[in-house]
């Protein structure tokens, strides 16, 4: 079903302004995610990553929608999900920069109070792939608000990624000023 959506979005740009229940259809989407079937998820994830240009107005609202089901993502044992959830939250950040700060809270928020430790420090190891040069002038305090949390309150392990993560991010807030 996913690849088929997929074709017709790139078959037509206009699908998602004249799909009937956009709400009901998000909200499955956000049940996928939230499920164990990795194959299922890519697949979701996919769809998502190629038709969110399609969304119009709507792309804020329903990509946002979904990533509290969508950060966890980016540390799912299974590397080609954790692959196509970089990808895909990479490219609603180049379509949608403002949206950042909606992101990182939905990102930090996961990372104070999730108690999947091992999950949580993957998370903390692929965020850095979102430090893209589209971003670099817009404010990632709220992340480093978070990471600063995690290396005060975290085990050795979780607080050593926090502070490559910052450390990572500092970098790249570095070379712009």
């Amino acid at each position: 079903t996913f690849n088929r959506l997929t074709a017709l979005s790139r078959r037509d740009s206009e699908w998602f302004t004249h799909f009937p229940r956009k709400g009901e259809f998000f909200k499955n989407i956000d049940r996928i995610l939230a499920e164990d079937r990795w194959e299922v998820q890519h697949q979701c994830i996919k769809f998502l990553q190629e038709a969110m240009a399609t969304f119009g107005s709507n792309l804020e609202y329903c990509i946002c929608y979904l990533m509290p089901n969508l950060v966890p993502k980016l540390g799912s044992s299974k590397i080609t999900v954790r692959k196509i959830s970089i990808q895909a939250i990479q490219t609603f950040l180049r379509l949608k920069p403002d949206a950042l700060g909606s992101v990182l809270k939905t990102l930090s928020s996961f990372l104070l109070t999730s108690t999947d430790r091992a999950t949580k420090g993957e998370v903390v190891k692929e965020f850095p792939a979102m430090f893209i040069p589209e971003l670099a002038q817009w404010d990632w305090s709220t992340l480093l608000d978070a990471l600063t949390k995690l290396m005060a309150t975290s085990e050795t392990e979780l607080a050593e990624g926090a502070a490559l993560a910052a450390k990572k991010l500092e970098g790249k807030l570095c070379l712009v000023d």
